[in-house]
């Protein structure tokens, strides 16, 4: 067979190697023996050259390369911790007394003219040939070899006659592409351009032999433990194992907003009893509500400690999609037990949400007012019949939101005379929560509006016109529920849709307005209703900049809980940019209930607030 023989570009040091891998077959017979019975064997030790270039009286002679007498091709397992995976020798302090221990353990001093007993045992040519062998490849792997196929040209050949004939035309065929990968191989075998070809087909077997081991020790290294100062570098360096991917059903799947705020314990210092619980389970089951099945199943049963009544994902029969998502716990630690019913709100790359919170056309009800038409049918409004008082389930199955949760409610409440429910949900949620007993009141469902708690939403925009703000008022002073709208400084979303003579939108109920420094207020109106303000940039700026400031201050002064994770951070740095849009994430809303006052909770529970919209604007 013609094969190619070209000269790389380290051919020399590719010579080098492979003469002194040559040589080791020529080796004497000692190697078979032990060490100790070869008459020459200090003339042998003396023309050893180490790293320094001369020979010493007290040299260290290393064994081979991670020896191990049983297997043909050493593990990288438990290297010493000075040799790297490539086995280039780094040099790392080590104390006299840890230097000795090392020493003993591994090697033997010897000199020139003393016996080397026990220097190695039981070393046969055979491991000394694979020794030499596989510091070659190791030396040839740090060397990778870029091949470009088209660099490789065939030889050129003079005075040859060429067949025509189609078969010798094919077998010649055959042989040049033959010969073109065993030209190909030569160049990534070390040394592989000075063999001929059955030798450099011999090394190109243990060479892919050695690569397979060196893969299957790293997989092994990251499978059991971590690489703690050895390893490639020898430095510490995490563990390398396989990439996991995410599971969007997994219990530790997150979503965008649960990487804002990746907290799920309830704040322990609030417990029953305390004016503040209603308001902080509340919002800790509005964020919750952003995440999977799984991971709101696990949080309420094995963080909480309550039942997790349903999951439940809606259908919207306007975008024909399961688009409405929300939840449904039972406290029972509670005096009376509470049962919480959490909408999610909208999710930062669900385009459906998004369409649904910029569908700002009216639904007008004689009587009622005029609704926000994106979230009302996320509620379940139905294309053909509107709001039904009885609604007939649906062929395919689907659940639709009201009627779902109405029927539900309608069965546990039945159970005990003294439970009663909240309704909560952050930005859309809150609207879609805020909407329920709307439809609960349009429907005349007395019993379940006698038996509803309160409705707290957070960075909640507005759903009605000042008609339908009217009708609510008069339904929650009938039933005695109360509506409370927590606001955090710059939220845009609570600014949203425009309260102007052309939109009309109005808000209603209580509004709880909260500073960049978590103290609080009641108002009628958050400040700057419609956001669009000169006046306000510099101030909102300001308060952006002092948010990113706080979230480094923050941990050290109230504790690790309040920790702001990376991602945060940098949406605080784009707040800079858009500050309300950074002030709406729901880790500010949590903040505010644990961190707030307790004196704006103790006139919360005053009959006169949340059963109407207030105007008082005390600060607490």
């Amino acid at each position: 067979m013609d094969v190619d023989m070209m000269k790389s570009s380290s051919g020399d040091e590719h010579m080098d190697m492979m003469t002194m891998m040559m040589q080791m077959e020529k080796l004497p017979d000692f190697f078979s023996q032990p060490f100790y019975n070869t008459t020459n064997t200090s003339t042998l030790l003396q023309e050893i050259q180490f790293s320094n270039g001369n020979p010493t009286a007290n040299t260290v002679a290393s064994p081979p390369i991670w020896h191990n007498p049983h297997a043909s091709s050493p593990p990288l397992i438990n290297p010493p911790c000075s040799m790297p995976f490539m086995g280039t020798p780094i040099q790392e302090p080590v104390t006299p007394s840890l230097q000795h221990d090392m020493m003993a353990k591994k090697f033997r001093y010897v000199t020139p003219f003393s016996n080397a007993n026990s220097f190695l045992s039981s070393i046969e040519k055979k491991n000394s040939t694979t020794t030499i062998r596989e510091m070659i490849f190791r030396i040839a792997a740090m060397q990778p070899a870029h091949i470009d196929p088209e660099s490789v040209k065939p030889p050129k050949r003079k005075n040859v006659k060429i067949s025509k004939d189609p078969q010798s035309v094919a077998a010649r065929h055959r042989r040049e592409r033959i010969s073109e990968r065993i030209r190909i191989l030569q160049r990534l075998v070390p040394g592989g351009n000075k063999m001929d070809t059955a030798t450099m087909l011999d090394e190109a077997i243990h060479y892919v032999k050695f690569l397979k081991m060196q893969v299957q020790s790293l997989e092994q290294i990251g499978a059991n433990r971590p690489m703690g100062g050895f390893g490639f570098t020898g430095v510490t360096m995490p563990s390398v194992g396989r990439v996991e991917r995410p599971v969007k059903e997994s219990k530790t799947f997150l979503s965008f907003a649960g990487h804002l705020d990746k907290r799920v314990d309830l704040d322990k210092n609030i417990k029953h009893g305390d004016s503040r619980y209603y308001s902080a389970l509340s919002v800790m089951a509005a964020k919750v509500a952003y995440e999977n099945k799984a991971f709101v199943e696990n949080a309420v049963r094995n963080h909480w400690k309550m039942e997790l009544i349903g999951y439940y994902d809606f259908w919207n029969d306007f975008q024909q999609k399961l688009t409405t998502q929300g939840f449904m716990l039972h406290d029972k630690n509670a005096d009376p037990d509470i049962i919480v019913v959490a909408f999610r709100g909208t999710e930062a790359f669900d385009a459906d949400a998004w369409c649904t919170d910029f569908d700002i056309s009216w639904y007008e009800f004689p009587g009622i007012g005029k609704i926000h038409g994106g979230f009302m049918k996320a509620l379940g409004l139905s294309m053909t019949q509107g709001w039904p008082r009885e609604f007939k389930q649906r062929a395919d199955g689907q659940p639709i939101a009201y009627y779902t949760i109405r029927e539900k409610l309608k069965e546990l409440l039945k159970q005990n005379e003294k439970t009663k429910f909240i309704l909560t949900g952050h930005s859309m949620g809150g609207a879609i929560a805020i909407l329920f007993p709307a439809v609960l009141a349009m429907h005349e469902e007395t019993t379940l509006l006698d038996r509803l708690e309160g409705v707290y939403t957070f960075g909640q925009p507005r759903v009605g016109d000042g008609e339908f703000k009217s009708f609510m008022e008069r339904q929650m002073q009938k039933h005695g529920f109360k509506y409370f709208r927590f606001v955090y400084c710059n939220d845009v979303i609570t600014r949203l849709p425009i309260d102007d003579s052309t939109f009309l939108f109005k808000h209603f109920g209580t509004c709880v307005y909260y500073n960049s420094c978590y103290y609080g207020k009641i108002v009628s109106e958050e400040p700057h209703k419609n956001y669009i303000s000169v006046f306000a940039a510099i101030p909102r700026f300001l308060n952006a900049l002092w948010e990113l400031v706080r979230s480094f201050i923050l941990p050290y002064r109230k504790g690790a809980d309040y920790k702001e994770p990376w991602l945060l951070i940098l949406v605080r740095w784009y707040g800079l940019i858009l500050p309300g849009l950074s002030a709406h994430n729901p880790q500010d809303y949590v903040n505010l209930t644990r961190l707030g006052p307790d004196t704006i909770y103790h006139r919360l529970q005053d009959p006169k607030f949340g059963s109407v919209s207030n105007s008082d604007a005390t600060k607490d």
